[in-house]
């Protein structure tokens, strides 16, 4: 069985759409948590009102938590073998389980499939690509180069577009911190790093991804609450442990880091409310920009201004 968790909140437009998208799903023996995360509009009712169409949904009331506490709670309650996430505004083709369950069954080693994204800005339709991997049906490859990829920022390291055995999820959602796919994935990968465990791919997408105004990825370029202040928490956090873990990689994430820092000098320089309202991040920012005592970086005798 493959448990499929939709977190929940404010999300009453396109909450129909979504769960229509996995119930209807070829793939049959399906349980479907939605986890309603303390949402205040209408969504709860929802959520209930599909549990009565259909015994595999469950619902799950909760406090407001965020996306990180409202999947792990998702977890807490599932019982599948197999796990799936999708985000509740966004949707899947009906046959995405049943074709990633066919990759996965290929290869009793693989643990992980993933599969290519679709875009779906206003309607428009357009492939949604990280890095310059080349998605081809079938293809494996170990923990380890699939690390490697992902660090670089070669392949995607999101959860949606994926299908897990149970036992790959070690490590669950970092909670009150955003862009948590990226530690989610790291810190599981890590876990199989020196097994014999595989990640195989489909090469043909079933995740629609929609490009929300009003998610926390899209943010007015003014908002205080700015994702890219944990991007680069998050990377300083892989960096760190990598020094102790596998030094030889710390190269293939300098780059993003780097990137990063750059990023928000130049967020902090063009808004400078940010540093009003946000100045514990402001003065990490410039601890990264001075070195924060990584190699990487030499020394530097400015900072952000």
């Amino acid at each position: 069985m493959i448990s499929v968790i939709i977190p929940v909140y404010k999300v009453e437009q396109y909450l129909d759409e979504c769960v229509e998208s996995v119930v209807r799903q070829t793939y049959g023996d399906l349980e479907i948590i939605l986890v309603d995360d303390g949402s205040p509009d209408g969504c709860p009712a929802l959520c209930d009102r599909w549990a009565k169409k259909d015994s595999r949904i469950k619902v799950v009331h909760k406090k407001n938590g965020g996306l990180s506490s409202a999947r792990n709670a998702g977890l807490a309650v599932a019982r599948g073998e197999y796990i799936g996430f999708v985000d509740s505004d966004d949707y899947v083709d009906t046959g995405m389980y049943e074709d990633l369950m066919r990759v996965m069954l290929q290869d009793e080693k693989t643990m992980v499939v993933s599969s290519p994204i679709i875009r779906n800005t206003d309607g428009v339709f357009s492939s949604y690509k990280v890095g310059t991997y080349e998605y081809k049906d079938g293809d494996s490859m170990t923990f380890p180069e699939y690390m490697q990829m992902f660090l670089g920022g070669k392949m995607d390291a999101t959860v949606w577009n994926k299908l897990y055995k149970r036992e790959f999820i070690q490590v669950l959602f970092r909670e009150g911190r955003n862009n948590e796919d990226y530690l989610f994935m790291y810190y599981n990968v890590k876990h199989v790093y020196d097994t014999h465990h595989l990640l195989a791919v489909s090469a043909t997408p079933h995740y629609y991804y929609r490009s929300n105004p009003q998610s926390i990825c899209h943010q007015a370029a003014t908002s205080v609450n700015r994702l890219f202040f944990d991007e680069l928490y998050n990377m300083v956090e892989i960096w760190d442990d990598l020094k102790t873990w596998k030094p030889q990689l710390t190269d293939k994430v300098v780059p993003m880091l780097e990137g990063k820092i750059i990023h928000a000098c130049d967020q902090m320089i063009k808004y400078p409310m940010i540093k009003e309202k946000r100045p514990k991040d402001c003065l990490f920012v410039n601890k990264c920009l001075r070195g924060g005592g990584n190699p990487y970086l030499p020394e530097r005798t400015f900072a952000c201004k």
